[in-house]
């Protein structure tokens, strides 16, 4: 009898622990823990930057209902950006069968062709406007429908497309109309300044240029050599003008200098993309080699160094190595800059001559990224100063 009295309750304590863990399905622990808010925490985690918090947000949506297509659609959208493009096809592809009804799960899978962009660029292309194309039959108001086809036509550098698709955003008033609108302002931007090469389309995408992106937009899209040797003598070529301050200084070390006519690349240059383009800004003295032999590519540009470089084609190509005299010395008209510095006449240079713009605060901004857009518009603007077309 004893060894019945111990069995009965290890047998029952067995039964209960196998009861509670062949049930899969949640318990709901409030009224908010549905997979509809899940999801839209999820979205909401994505906007943010925080894919753990979204994976987190859709797999208990999941869990609270494994048919909830809007689960699978939101980790298709999260395996998608983190790289895991086989995984993010499946995600979609379950997610559209299990409700192919649900105008959500055809934008997912048209961003999950979008984030990807395999292939030819019309292959990528005709995959995100298939499923775009479904959304808008199942909802033709889904404003984020046409966001997203407005970002693919902007992807695929076919700006007036672009624009179109934001602009149909704007006029719905929906929760994506400012998104579209910030977007519509870049693509006028863009077109505005009208980039002739596709790496000068692609480099006005991008939110804040390096170094190394604005070397290639010298070369490409202001045709700075073109520009030194149509407004300079030949013979001036390699010798601007060096600012008062160390901000655009270059001191040569010992294992530099031309070798045989041409330049030593930097150390952090020799395998990066663009050192064909930073080899020839270096060679026309126009963007500085700092003094550990460095050029920095992957760093910001910001406003200041934007000026001064301006500033040091400005003075070659006018050959007017005195137009700095007037800003020596003079009471800085910008509250963020001090006066006498290279960043300073820089500023004001450009300011003056209408290539860039301060706020009307007297604020210049110095340490501001620049955008491509914007970097584009400013070239465009340095062109015309120079009474240049190309």
């Amino acid at each position: 009898m004893k060894s019945i009295r111990v069995l009965l309750p290890l047998a029952l304590l067995f039964g209960l622990a196998l009861g509670t863990g062949c049930s899969k399905k949640l318990v709901k622990e409030s009224e908010l823990d549905t997979p509809q808010y899940h999801v839209r925490k999820g979205k909401e985690l994505i906007e943010r930057g925080d894919l753990e918090g979204a994976r987190i947000s859709f797999e208990r949506a999941q869990d609270l209902d494994a048919e909830f297509a809007q689960a699978y659609a939101g980790l298709a959208i999260v395996e998608a950006l983190e790289g895991e493009y086989g995984v993010a096809h499946d995600r979609a592809d379950q997610a559209i069968r299990r409700d192919k009804k649900d105008p959500w799960c055809h934008v997912a899978r048209a961003q999950v062709y979008l984030i990807e962009k395999r292939g030819k660029t019309e292959k990528w292309l005709d995959n995100v406007e298939d499923n775009l194309e479904e959304a808008i039959k199942l909802n033709p108001r889904m404003g984020e429908a046409y966001y997203w086809w407005g970002m693919a036509y902007r992807d695929a550098l076919q700006f007036t497309e672009a624009g179109n698709k934001f602009a149909e955003v704007i006029a719905f008033k929906d929760d994506w109309s400012e998104k579209a609108d910030k977007q519509y302002e870049i693509i006028q931007k863009i077109q505005r300044a009208a980039p002739g090469t596709e790496i000068g389309k692609r480099i006005a995408l991008v939110e804040a240029i390096t170094r190394a992106d604005l070397a290639v937009l010298f070369m490409e899209e202001l045709k700075l050599r073109e520009v030194l040797k149509k407004n300079r003598p030949i013979e001036t070529v390699g010798q601007t003008f060096v600012p008062p301050t160390n901000l655009n200084e270059y001191v040569p070390s010992d294992d530099e200098g031309s070798q045989g006519g041409g330049i030593k690349l930097p150390r952090d240059v020799q395998d990066n993309w663009a050192q064909l383009w930073i080899k020839d800004v270096i060679e026309l003295d126009v963007m500085e080699v700092s003094p550990d032999n460095k050029f920095y590519p992957d760093r910001n540009v910001t406003r200041a160094e934007f000026a001064v470089f301006l500033m040091n084609i400005l003075i070659d190509a006018l050959h007017e190595p005195d137009l700095i005299n007037d800003y020596i010395g003079e009471r800085s008209r910008f509250k963020d800059i001090p006066e006498g510095t290279a960043a300073y006449i820089g500023a004001a240079i450009v300011v003056d001559r209408g290539i860039m713009d301060a706020d009307l605060d007297g604020l210049f901004h110095p340490t501001d990224t620049v955008s491509g857009a914007d970097a584009l518009l400013t070239i465009r603007k340095f062109q015309n100063r120079l009474r240049m077309e190309f």
